[in-house]
């Protein structure tokens, strides 16, 4: 099997922790699996983060860093390598449309001249700052694959959609299962100069992320809880000052803690042992990794009603749901959290144990063994 992904260090984020946690559990599950990486990274126009750093994942062995976005050569050359191994499955991930252009040169070799099933791995349809072009290259991309698999029953539903007739396997996002350290809330908020009540906007700020919401909602809160604060913590996609001004207006400089930079592996336990509840107020998302991470420490969320988080919610009350981009209703499910101080770290624990990276193998062997037309 063939797996073609992101990887640490050219790479950082949850796309890039997906590669080396799924590696892992298909490994562990017998299967021979080489992982086909990427080069070069990013240019600083299309990735507008923080420089790439370390990350505590599994390690991946054999795997082969062969794909350029620069390069034709490279692209064909991976062709070459597939065609040598003779592989039953090649697993593509499909985030972005500015790896259309390489995916489309090796699916369509692969088809042409190996009997490789080719299954793309969707986290997105199309971009977070979508337009005609890129949803265009998307389709192309889908069109070349023999199946799917998919993190959100809509995105599923669009795909059965666009293809009815090819396979397309709906699996929730794994939650991370391995042994974390945590330290204590009071150790943890000291450390990092904080405390409770405190909420958690954890992850890249990107404007569909809806941190501008969380900014409005928290001016209601502020009035029903005068102690309460926001620690955001996570690059921020573009110009901070924009969200500067933003608090500024609002009159929340005391109430806001901005911490603008990538949060190391080593470090996440602390903010997630620090925060009373993380709070995600997504305006569009088809799934996120940064719930599932918010998950694996036991904090309960604070969420928007789009992407996979419904399906979650489905499986058993973590938090609380509201729709997205109404800041009267955001304020309202944060004020009853704390008013109410429910427990829901048995429904957490229960669907830790569901969503895992050896299941969504399991989803992958089963696609493995089916026929394709």
């Amino acid at each position: 099997m063939v797996l073609i992904g992101p990887t640490n260090p050219h790479f950082q984020g949850g796309i890039v922790e997906y590669t080396h946690y799924l590696a892992d559990a298909l490994k562990k599950a017998g299967v021979p699996v080489q992982v086909l990486s990427f080069s070069r990274p990013y240019p600083k126009q299309f990735y507008k983060g923080s420089p790439t750093a370390q990350l505590n994942l599994p390690e991946i062995p054999g795997e082969l860093s062969l794909l350029d976005w620069l390069s034709p050569f490279s692209w064909v050359r991976v062709w070459w390598h597939i065609k040598t191994l003779d592989t039953s499955m090649m697993i593509v991930q499909w985030w972005t449309f500015f790896w259309a252009l390489p995916y489309m040169v090796v699916m369509l070799l692969v088809r042409l001249t190996t009997q490789t099933k080719i299954v793309v791995v969707v986290h997105n349809i199309s971009d977070h700052e979508p337009s005609w072009w890129k949803s265009l290259l998307s389709y192309m991309v889908f069109w070349l694959a023999h199946g799917y698999i998919t993190h959100a029953k809509t995105l599923q539903q669009d795909l059965l959609r666009m293809f009815p007739h090819k396979e397309t396997n709906l699996h929730l996002n794994p939650i991370p299962n391995t042994a974390v350290s945590m330290p204590q809330k009071l150790d943890a908020q000291k450390k990092l100069n904080v405390s409770s009540p405190l909420l958690l906007f954890f992850g890249i700020v990107r404007p569909y992320k809806g941190l501008e919401v969380l900014l409005e909602a928290l001016v209601s809160v502020r009035q029903a809880i005068p102690s309460i604060k926001l620690l955001v913590a996570g690059d921020f996609w573009r110009d901070e000052q924009r969200y500067q001004d933003k608090i500024t207006a609002l009159g929340l400089q005391h109430e806001v803690i901005l911490h603008n930079a990538f949060i190391l592996d080593s470090n996440i336990p602390l903010y997630m042992a620090a925060a009373d509840v993380a709070v995600f107020p997504y305006i569009t998302a088809t799934g996120t990794a940064s719930t599932k991470l918010a998950l694996r420490y036991n904090l309960p969320i604070i969420a928007s009603e789009v992407g996979d988080v419904p399906d979650m919610f489905a499986l058993g009350t973590i938090g609380a749901m509201v729709p997205p981009n109404n800041p009267t209703q955001l304020s309202e499910a944060i004020i009853d959290f704390f008013k109410h101080k429910r427990n829901y770290q048995k429904a957490i624990q229960a669907i830790s144990k569901e969503l895992t990276w050896d299941s969504l193998a399991q989803s992958v062997l089963t696609m493995l063994h089916t026929s394709y037309g």
